[in-house]
């Protein structure tokens, strides 16, 4: 959040002006004509006035707005409210919005009790102050972002992690529910499960025979009845990235019976066996097919967008 600049406070109470050194701003003159003239070799517009035997002044930018207050002495205290700003209904050293705020993308609001133009950002169509942790310098930046280093970047709020930058690169970074992950290759599936996305390019494999990639292979079938087909498939269900698990299964299981009913038409003992071959099949996939299923969903799919 850019930093509003205060008023810029000189100083108060006819004891300056006996105090031996001088402070800044304040100066031991008859008159402020040196002043001015010291505020003009700086670029800068002089602000403030004389006091008993001082002169209480501060030098303010072009374009800021001079607030001073007094007393019967003279002057008490000057400052400058920043561009936009103009000196408060209360006096110094209260500045106030000027309405409408001077550049486009400001608007006026209220912070800690003082108005200020700052930031701000669009919601339900009219405009609204920009919350403080996307404040940058003169824009809001947008959601999802935060101002670092006075530019606006990525920021995952869900990074918990100790010792772990918030800051993230869209392009190989996601921010999940858990925090940020790797795009590709996922590194952790089920942060990934329910942002995960199909990833460019890549093409469903299938060619093993039954059993898991890199794992111990099973017979292809029982006798006659083959089940190679089955289980090719299941692998290509399996590496689709975004595919329905219990679906995958599900298939596997009426292809591997299908094929002993195919093999075995006549119903006898024979068949029989082939449909306990087919049950073992379907039911060691569902009982240990979630590592398998995570591994090829991990290949498939990049973890976000």
């Amino acid at each position: 959040m850019p930093r509003r600049r205060a008023l810029r406070v000189l100083a108060a109470g006819a004891t300056v002006a006996l105090v031996g050194g001088l402070r800044p701003g304040v100066a031991r003159a008859e008159g402020c004509g040196d002043q001015t003239a010291n505020c003009q070799r700086q670029g800068k517009v002089f602000c403030g006035g004389e006091r008993i035997a001082a002169c209480l002044y501060t030098c303010c930018e072009p374009g800021e707005e001079c607030c001073t207050a007094s007393d019967r002495y003279g002057v008490v205290g000057a400052g400058c409210c920043p561009v936009d700003m103009r000196c408060g209904d209360g006096g110094y050293p209260s500045c106030a919005c000027k309405i409408p705020c001077g550049r486009e993308g400001l608007t006026c609001c209220s912070v800690a009790g003082e108005e200020v133009c700052m930031p701000s950002t669009e919601a339900n169509g009219a405009q609204v102050c920009c919350p403080p942790e996307r404040r940058c310098s003169d824009k809001c930046c947008p959601e999802g972002e935060q101002c670092v280093r006075g530019k606006c970047v990525p920021y995952c709020e869900n990074e918990r992690s100790r010792g772990v930058s918030r800051v993230y690169d869209p392009k190989t970074e996601c921010c999940t529910k858990d925090g940020i992950e790797q795009k590709y290759p996922i590194r952790r599936y089920e942060r990934c499960r329910k942002t995960r996305v199909p990833r460019a390019g890549y093409k469903p494999k299938g060619g093993g025979g039954c059993g898991p990639e890199g794992g111990p292979k099973f017979p292809d079938g029982y006798k006659k009845a083959s089940f190679l087909g089955a289980c090719q498939a299941h692998d290509r269900c399996y590496d689709t990235c975004r595919s329905d698990r219990s679906e995958c299964d599900e298939k596997f299981a009426k292809r591997v019976r299908r094929a002993c009913a195919s093999a075995y038409p006549v119903r006898g003992p024979k068949r029989h066996a082939c449909m306990r071959r087919a049950e073992l099949y379907s039911n060691a996939v569902i009982a240990l097919g979630s590592v398998a299923y995570a591994e090829a969903q991990s290949k498939a799919c990049q973890c976000c967008p």
